[in-house]
């Protein structure tokens, strides 16, 4: 079968309906690249904000609209991945934009790179308005930068990325509901010798807004779940790496360094 014949099963987590919602939606509904499924895992919402966004979705055959009542995103994916028919796996999320082109690039590159597992690209960081923001999403293209970083940092961004489904299913899909699943996932991946690349086209427009930010209470309880992995993978490799990013995540650590950031800023 020829490669860009493949079907892609795009998997969208939405447990709110706002804004933003409608322009992630049309913007895997305007991919250039069209054999796809997007499998909208609609999880714990009420019966007025289902028909919100069930009314966004309902136009194209494409869409498939799942209703769950699953605590936590971990368990919609992997609810989700077990319903997908397609070879590869593209992420998104109800709030970000995805470029036209994403789905095309992203296949492109698969066809010319089979032994790859992960692919991703460019992401580029925009406000609650769309407007670009001054601050960047590092940069990591090959999997050898990949691989360098993944222990104390995570260099990919989730929702702009595609897999081939069956590296997913083989490494057991997502294992433990808390803040960073993704950022183990890959860890784990990692581990088992699976490839990761990030094209050098700008997939993803992701958004930061007002309801992402973590308060000082929420800051600690993920602290404790991104270093109880990072512990754990440590244990296992004696890798000092890992020590590194619990520092990272650290939340005086984190306040410092925003805090020496705006005044360097300024």
């Amino acid at each position: 079968m020829n490669q860009f014949s493949e079907l892609i099963s795009v998997l969208l987590p939405v447990s709110s309906f706002d804004e933003y919602f409608p322009i992630a939606i049309d913007s895997i509904l305007n991919q250039s690249y069209s054999n796809f499924e997007l499998i909208v895992l609609v999880n714990g919402v009420d019966d007025h904000e289902y028909e919100k966004i069930s009314a966004v979705c309902c136009s194209d055959f494409r869409v498939k609209l799942i209703r769950l009542n699953l605590r936590g995103l971990v368990f919609a994916l992997n609810y989700g991945l077990e319903l997908a028919s397609g070879k590869y796996i593209a992420r998104m999320d109800a709030d970000d934009i995805s470029s036209s082109d994403r789905f095309l690039k992203q296949i492109d590159f698969f066809s010319k790179n089979p032994n790859f597992s992960v692919v991703g690209g460019r992401v580029e960081l925009i406000d609650e308005n769309g407007n670009l923001l001054m601050k960047k999403f590092n940069f990591y293209k090959t999997n050898a930068e990949i691989y360098n970083v993944l222990p104390y940092r995570n260099p990919l961004c989730h929702p702009g990325l595609m897999f081939v489904r069956q590296s997913l299913i083989d490494i057991g899909g997502y294992k433990f509901s808390f803040m960073s699943e993704d950022h183990e996932l890959f860890i784990r991946m990692m581990r088992a010798g699976y490839e990761f690349f990030n094209i050098d086209y700008p997939v993803l427009q992701y958004r930061r807004h007002g309801a992402q930010i973590t308060n000082s209470s929420k800051s600690f309880t993920h602290f404790v779940e991104i270093s109880a992995f990072m512990y754990m993978y440590f244990m296992r490799t004696l890798n000092a790496k890992y020590i590194l990013g619990m520092l990272v995540v650290f939340p005086p650590f984190r306040y410092a360094r925003n805090w020496l950031r705006n005044v360097i800023s300024k």
